[in-house]
């Protein structure tokens, strides 16, 4: 339960960093100029995110992907920038011998689409085992799309796009993700 409660904040946290750098709407009626970039005060809302915490802490994450190139490319972006230790599965079936043997992860990065097991077919493994961890989607696929949507029912904690904005944002997840275990030891 306190592991549902830590994904659950650390969603609700990435959403509100999300909405806090994107500027606010303003009414139509609104006689006043938009400010000037450079005018916003931005250094007051957003919380500081401390990129050194999940290497600190120890912070393991398991990668599923088929893709050979994302097998490369994500950890080269995330993981590796982070300094954090990660095992990768090249489907879901060897993702599930990985939970099997005993390793312990806190954070699970599924691709949707893979053979096998498919993503949301892991997820729904990871949370039926109860395993404590972050689970977070990366897809291609569409959002409203059958699969999307099934992937995201799954039990993710969080689903994010496979592009670069995905990608940042998952850095910021699993730094957030790491700061919430710190506070709860």
């Amino acid at each position: 339960a306190a592991d549902a409660t830590v994904a659950a904040d650390t969603a609700a946290a990435v959403t509100a960093a999300a909405a806090a750098t994107e500027p606010a709407a303003r009414s139509p009626d609104s006689t006043s100029p938009e400010p000037a970039r450079d005018d916003r005060d931005v250094s007051t809302d957003q919380p500081t995110i401390d990129r050194e915490l999940p290497r600190k802490l120890g912070y393991r994450v398991l990668h599923a992907d088929d893709c050979n190139f994302m097998r490369m490319a994500l950890p080269l972006q995330t993981f590796d920038k982070l300094g954090i230790e990660y095992e990768q599965a090249k489907d879901g079936l060897a993702a599930t011998q990985l939970l099997e043997s005993g390793r312990r992860f806190h954070c699970a990065v599924l691709d949707n689409q893979m053979p096998r097991i498919s993503g949301a077919g892991l997820a729904y493994w990871i949370r039926a085992r109860g395993e404590p961890m972050l689970v977070v989607g990366m897809t291609g696929d569409p959002v409203g799309c059958e699969d999307r949507l099934d992937f995201e029912a799954a039990g993710l904690d969080l689903c994010l796009e496979k592009n670069a904005e995905g990608t940042a944002a998952l850095v910021d997840v699993i730094c957030m993700h790491a700061a919430r275990l710190l506070l709860q030891q």
